[in-house]
């Protein structure tokens, strides 16, 4: 699949093309595959199945997981927990100072948080006083 460069629907890809929503033939799965590479994937599988084409991507191994746990300090781990069992649209800096109390000044949980989003264990959405932080990775 990775090495067949052509268009399953010629006539698609040429629109596509010419409307500026694709860059190039056969350019697609090379750039998916090596940005699962570098984020420390296994390569993914496919399967054509005719009229389709099946991938399948397996998540991240379980040790990077539990190595990343172990490089966090208490302080982030409880950060980590709140969030976790946050609202699934992510929770807001006001939720976490509310719920940590006088335990973290604002500027603490902005570098704690900003640490957790460089570690790849958080996300933060949004902008702003909107930005809402939820896990990237479940633990």
């Amino acid at each position: 699949m990775l090495y067949s460069q052509e268009a399953r629907n010629p006539a698609i890809m040429r629109v596509l093309y010419d409307g500026g929503y694709v860059e190039g033939f056969g350019q697609g799965l090379d750039s998916v595959v090596e940005a699962l590479r570098q984020e420390g994937h296994v390569p993914p599988q496919f399967e054509d199945v005719g009229n389709a084409f099946i991938v399948r991507v397996a998540g991240r191994p379980p040790e990077m997981f539990q190595e990343a746990g172990q490089m966090l300090n208490e302080r982030e781990k409880q950060i980590v927990d709140f969030i976790a069992n946050g609202d699934a649209a992510g929770v807001s800096m006001g939720e976490i100072e509310t719920a940590f109390g006088d335990q973290l000044s604002r500027r603490t949980l902005q570098r704690e948080l900003e640490q957790l989003v460089s570690k790849q264990l958080v996300e933060s959405v949004g902008s702003g006083r909107w930005t809402r932080y939820r896990m990237r990775v479940q633990m």
